[in-house]
């Protein structure tokens, strides 16, 4: 997993309005039911996203580990915001992220132009 994303938005939303997001950014979209759930899983090249959309709260996961990573979390934090859902991160989680994190400095300044707290962490476990 490169990322786990969980967003809370201004205004609720569907799954439906999240696919066509998706859809804007050059994603190939399906929207199906998983374990009693709607899921929207999406491809981009290598990358794959799984999101489960509750109302005002997305959850969004990753299998991405390459460059673009964190680039595909951008785009769809900036999409988000041009529909006007002023999307306020409530949890990121990435091993992923850390592990990058002391060698290239990138994702730290990032994260806090998404105004995301980040606490520093090394294991040798990460990545």
């Amino acid at each position: 997993m490169c990322f786990l994303a969980v967003l809370r938005l201004a205004k609720m939303i569907d799954e439906e309005l999240f696919a066509k997001i998706l859809k804007s950014l050059g994603y190939i979209v399906e929207v199906r039911d998983f374990g009693g759930r709607k899921v929207v899983e999406a491809r981009k090249g290598e990358s794959f996203l799984r999101s489960y959309v509750d109302r005002d709260r997305v959850e969004i996961k990753s299998n991405d580990y390459g460059p673009q990573c964190l680039k595909d979390l951008e785009e769809i934090y900036k999409a988000m915001y041009e529909e006007d859902l002023k999307p306020e991160a409530i949890e990121v989680v990435s091993p992923y992220i850390y592990a990058r994190e002391k060698k290239r400095r990138k994702t730290k300044r990032f994260l806090e132009e998404l105004g995301i707290e980040a606490e520093e962490v090394y294991s040798g476990y990460c990545g």
